[in-house]
C-alpha cells in the first residue's frame, strides 16, 4: 500500500490526477491512478491510499492538473515524487507526502 497525503494550494476548476507509474518518464499506462476534484478536498487536503499493489518497484507519482474542458490534451505538471519506490513483502507500506500549487 502507498499512502498519499496531498495538500492542494490555490483555486481551480477541473481535476488533479495522481498516477503511480512503474517508470519515469512513463512508458505506458500507470499501475494505479486517482482523480481528485475540489469536492473531494477537506481543508485543502486529500488523503488517499493505493491498495492491493503488487510487490514491485515504481518510478514516480506525478501530480497533474487537467482543466475541465481538457483542450487539445493540455495539462500541467504540478509536482509529485520522482524517486524510485519499492513495495516489498518486508516493507509493504510507503507514505509519500505530496503538494500541488495551482497558479
Amino acid at each position: 500500500m502507498v499512502r498519499l497525503p496531498l495538500v492542494v494550494y490555490g483555486q481551480t476548476a477541473g481535476k488533479v490526477l495522481l498516477t503511480l507509474d512503474t517508470s519515469f518518464p512513463p512508458t505506458g499506462p500507470p499501475a494505479k491512478f486517482e482523480y481528485v476534484t475540489s469536492e473531494s478536498l477537506a481543508d485543502s487536503k486529500y488523503d488517499y491510499s493505493l491498495d492491493n499493489l503488487p510487490f514491485a518497484s515504481y518510478g514516480a507519482i506525478p501530480v497533474t492538473y487537467w482543466p475541465e474542458d481538457y483542450p487539445n490534451g493540455t495539462y500541467s505538471m504540478l509536482g509529485g515524487n520522482f524517486q524510485a519506490m519499492t513495495v516489498t513483502q518486508d516493507e509493504p507500506e510507503l507514505e509519500v507526502d505530496l503538494s500541488a500549487i495551482f497558479e
